[in-house]
């Protein structure tokens, strides 16, 4: 399976409850395939239309085809996946959270290079949560994922781990 291929079924996949875009916008230029969803969840009724409290709560998927992964790799996703927060979490009173996940699809990965292990230590070890005015505004998550398309296999950071068999090469089929 190739990238274009794995890109088309993780579409498809996440059409159901994601708006998915393919432009190449400002903000996500650094990405191919980015997909959104959000959610309100209501709290307290007063009468049919009148809702006092609510959440929200959105998540982000992120998808890009990289040649090779390296601790470089994933410092430089870490880094753009943190100046994206502003850009696109709005913190507010009824914001709960959001989850923002880049998932980086590599052709193979050679497990043998000590550059490929570190990149991948580094996504095991990868924990980023950003607190909206201590929590009263709701937080933000940050995650990695990288996909190997010639093992079939998911390697996700522990806020991408809910979303690692959804991602797997061998569970995407038509």
């Amino acid at each position: 399976m190739d990238f274009v291929d794995y890109r088309a079924l993780l579409s498809d996949r996440l059409s159901a409850y994601f708006d998915i875009s393919t432009e190449n916008t400002a903000p996500f230029a650094r990405w191919d395939v980015v997909a959104r969803h959000a959610a309100s969840l209501s709290q307290t009724f007063l009468g049919k239309s009148n809702v006092i409290d609510y959440l929200e709560t959105a998540e982000w998927c992120l998808v890009r085809e990289s040649s090779g992964i390296s601790a470089e790799t994933i410092n430089a996703e870490k880094k753009a996946l943190e100046a994206l927060i502003p850009q696109i979490v709005r913190p507010s009173r009824n914001h709960k959270s959001t989850l923002i996940s880049s998932i980086i699809v590599v052709r193979s990965l050679d497990r043998e290079n000590q550059e490929t292990r570190n990149g991948l230590r580094a996504v095991r070890r990868f924990r980023r949560s950003v607190p909206h005015r201590l929590f009263f505004h709701g937080w933000t998550d940050l995650g990695i994922a990288i996909v190997d398309l010639g093992a079939e296999t998911v390697i996700a950071s522990p806020a991408a781990k809910r979303q690692a068999k959804a991602l797997a090469p061998k569970n995407l089929s038509r």
